[in-house]
């Protein structure tokens, strides 16, 4: 890491994910790897972003909000339409947070020049789509006085024992077996070569992972990661006007394909029964209005892939099924 970090002068942030199922120790990991020799011997500043943490923020403001309007939460319905929406804006809060922190650096070099900080991001990550989202905020910052890396770290804590340690949670930080279950059944592997932004991940032993075996996970990753940082999409000044301009169009025209597939989905879904329409054309609503931050891809395979697996992620949340039941739903005529 030292020799690594020499051959710039620049700000570093180093980006780490954290993912696993709940329970799987991901938090508790978290605030060991914060206050470990070894990182503090790298890094000046160490920053975690918890999502739960986040959210639980997001539902009090909710309720708070509903109470005032005369509407009553009842402990037995945390899972209910309230915790999605807190869910949501979590997600969307924790990337303000990391783009904040960018910022940042980038705004004021005078305290900051030569500054290493390492931000956990501490989430369950199940999906790919999930862990774009914050790469792609890493990339969109990477500029000439800020490097950025980006690594992640699979804690594989056995199934049985996520669910063990979830059954001695109470209120919002207890997450029902059947969702624990869906995304262990939906979870998707780090893999290189399907997502090569995902270069640089570890995955502990299975079973109960001591945090030994996450802090040599980490010391690997964040080595290897600021070996190669994140690349930046543009790196010539000069076209920065005219990529502008080709920004604008190819995102007006991503947004016109995305709106027709949304279409079709929701075609398909209310075709297949009539109950889903509301929750259909309420997730194309948010998946379109997420499609025209920018953040999905331009060639049009991965495009149609990020707007299912996006629409696919929200709709099941929103509806409590599978995704194997959704993707069933669309099979035979998507």
């Amino acid at each position: 890491m030292n020799d690594s970090s020499k051959k710039t002068s620049n700000t570093l942030v180093s980006v780490l994910l954290l993912i696993g199922l709940p329970g799987s120790g991901k938090s508790h990991f978290a605030k060991c790897l914060e206050s470990s020799q070894e990182i503090r011997a790298l890094y000046k500043t160490v920053r975690i972003i918890e999502y739960d943490e986040i959210e639980r923020q997001e539902f009090a403001g909710i309720q708070s909000s509903n109470s005032r309007s005369g509407k009553i939460l009842s402990q037995g319905d945390v899972f209910c339409d309230t915790s999605v929406e807190a869910w949501r804006k979590s997600r969307k809060h924790a990337l303000v947070l990391l783009q904040g922190i960018f910022q940042s650096r980038v705004e004021n070099p005078e305290i900051f020049t030569n500054d290493h900080t390492l931000v956990i991001m501490d989430d369950n990550f199940f999906l790919r789509s999930m862990r774009r989202e914050v790469f792609k905020v890493c990339q969109s910052n990477v500029c000439e006085n800020l490097e950025i890396t980006f690594g992640l770290i699979h804690i594989d804590t056995s199934f049985e024992i996520c669910v063990r340690r979830n059954e001695e949670r109470n209120g919002l930080k207890k997450v029902p077996f059947n969702v624990i279950l869906k995304m262990s059944h939906n979870f998707e592997e780090a893999n290189a070569n399907k997502a090569p932004w995902e270069q640089h991940n570890f995955k502990t032993s299975i079973g109960e992972p001591s945090f030994i075996e996450v802090l040599r996970c980490a010391l690997i990753c964040l080595q290897k990661s600021v070996d190669e940082p994140v690349k930046a999409n543009i790196f010539n000044e000069q076209d920065l006007e005219n990529a502008a301009k080709d920004r604008s169009l190819t995102l007006r025209n991503k947004i016109h394909q995305t709106d027709i597939l949304l279409r079709n989905i929701v075609g398909i879904i209310c075709r297949r029964d009539k109950s889903y329409a509301r929750t259909a054309n309420i997730t194309k609503k948010e998946v379109l209005s997420f499609a025209k931050s920018g953040v999905f891809s331009s060639d049009e395979i991965s495009l149609r892939e990020e707007v299912i697996a996006r629409y696919s992620e929200t709709f099941c949340n929103n509806m409590s099924i599978s995704k194997e039941e959704f993707d069933e739903m669309l099979s035979l005529e998507l």
